[in-house]
C-alpha cells in the first residue's frame, strides 16, 4: 500500500474502495482524495478486491454480522493499522491515522480493526 505522496510531516489517510471498484477505480478516488487537499496529504490508496456485485454484497453483510469474518484484505489492512499505530506510539508522533472508506470498504474496516 504505497502511498501518493509519502510526505512524513503528514497524518496517514487511507483510502478504501467500495463494491464494484477496480484497482483503477480505486486509485482514482485516492488521487482525487489528494487532489481535494490541494496535494497536502499522505493519501494511501487500500484496494480492496472485488468479487463481482452478488459476492461483494455478501462480503458486506458477513462483515457486518459476523466478527470473525476474514478475508485477504482484512489480515493484510488490519496488520498495516497495527503497525501504524504502534510506530506513532513508539515516536511518541502526536499525528492520527485517517481512514475515508465506501461502502464495502467500510464494512470490511470494522473487521480489520477486530482482527489481530
Amino acid at each position: 500500500m504505497p502511498s501518493l505522496n509519502p510526505d512524513p510531516k503528514y497524518a496517514i489517510h487511507y483510502y478504501v474502495n467500495g463494491i464494484q471498484n477496480t484497482l483503477k477505480d480505486n486509485l482514482a478516488g485516492a488521487r482525487t482524495l489528494l487532489k481535494t487537499y490541494g496535494g497536502k496529504a499522505n493519501i494511501v490508496p487500500a484496494y480492496s478486491t472485488t468479487f463481482g456485485k452478488k459476492d461483494d454484497l455478501k462480503s458486506v453483510y458477513k462483515s457486518k454480522n459476523d466478527p470473525n469474518y476474514s478475508t485477504d484484505f482484512i489480515r493484510r489492512f488490519s496488520r498495516e493499522l497495527k503497525f501504524n499505530i504502534l510506530s506513532l506510539e513508539m515516536l511518541q508522533d502526536a499525528r492520527k491515522i485517517f481512514i475515508t472508506g465506501f461502502s464495502r470498504g467500510s464494512a470490511l474496516l470494522r473487521n480489520s480493526l477486530r482482527a489481530g
